[in-house]
């Protein structure tokens, strides 16, 4: 049940680290920023997020413990004193034990949701994004069809952003891209449509989810 501090953390901060790797811009109906293709988990959520040292250990000790009785494994007597003790130690700070593990289910629910569910809400809507531009398809030297990323050099330098941080676009008229470093608005319909791609790399092929497709009426440099 309990995550690595390390994992739990990098999800938190996952799509705010996206939004900062462009600049930023006034977000109206159709202009969108990467956030706003995943849910936003805020750190007061967290069941951890303002507790003392001894609190945050206690709490520890005692999602531990309900990791082993959910999977149905034996707890030691050991385990089980520090268990009762740290729960007592919680109840004398005034927090009730077993409402932080519902608590801790729940923020768990939702970084899983952040880390890669997309939002069905968007369906149909006509959207305007920056992005930078990893290309699939050519027709000359025309891009036609192409993964949107929210940073340069994703899915190929990096381990792929999660699904839904990722939009497949096609563009049927084409166009001229610079290089892959270079940042690009794209607009169009987005679609929340879940596939996936796969991509040839110097090194071999590599396939990831893909959470967005989206039919482009226009891409042009990001200005």
């Amino acid at each position: 049940m309990s995550w690595s501090v390390s994992v739990r953390v990098g999800l938190t901060l996952l799509m705010a680290v996206a939004g900062l790797l462009l600049p930023p811009f006034a977000i109206s109906a159709q202009q969108m920023s990467w956030q706003d293709l995943g849910f936003t988990v805020q750190s007061s959520e967290d069941p951890f997020f303002g507790l003392g040292l001894e609190q945050k250990q206690s709490l520890e000790t005692v999602l531990q413990v309900e990791k082993l009785r959910q999977q149905g494994s034996e707890i030691e007597i050991e385990l089980s004193s520090r268990d009762a003790e740290a729960r007592r130690l919680l109840h004398e700070s005034g927090l009730n034990a077993d409402q932080l593990i519902k608590q801790e289910q729940a923020f768990l629910a939702k970084l899983e949701l952040q880390h890669s569910a997309v939002r069905k809400d968007l369906d149909g809507r006509d959207i305007r994004i920056p992005g930078y531009v990893l290309p699939l398809e050519f027709e000359g030297t025309k891009v036609i069809e192409f993964l949107l990323v929210p940073y340069a050099g994703a899915c190929i330098h990096t381990p792929p952003p999660p699904p839904n941080q990722i939009i497949h676009v096609k563009v049927d008229q084409g166009f001229e891209a610079n290089d892959m470093f270079t940042p690009v608005w794209v607009s169009g319909a987005l679609r929340a449509e879940l596939s996936m791609q796969q991509v040839g790399l110097s090194d071999g092929e590599s396939e990831f989810g893909v959470g967005y497709t989206l039919d482009a009426s226009s891409v042009e440099e990001y200005q």
